[in-house]
């Protein structure tokens, strides 16, 4: 399975460095950035042989949530 790259926000690598840090200090799942020509990306990669959709559909939760807590702070 291809790894899934998303950013919160065009522009300003800012936003999305600042939900990388706190989806990893969140805990429930780990992610890593990609850099690509100095855009910085999220990376949502699927590694385990026995994840379920559950497990997909869990994890996006996460970060919708943690990505809407993001974007009405800074509102």
């Amino acid at each position: 399975m291809e790894p899934s790259i998303f950013r919160l926000l065009q522009g300003a690598n800012e936003p999305n460095e600042k939900l990388l840090k706190s989806i990893n200090t969140d805990g429930r799942i780990h992610m890593v950035p990609s850099i690509t020509k100095g855009v910085y990306y999220l990376r949502f990669a699927i590694c385990a042989s026995r994840t379920t959709h559950d497990d997909v559909t869990s994890a996006w939760n996460v970060i919708a949530e943690l990505a809407t807590k993001q974007l009405e702070e800074a509102k």
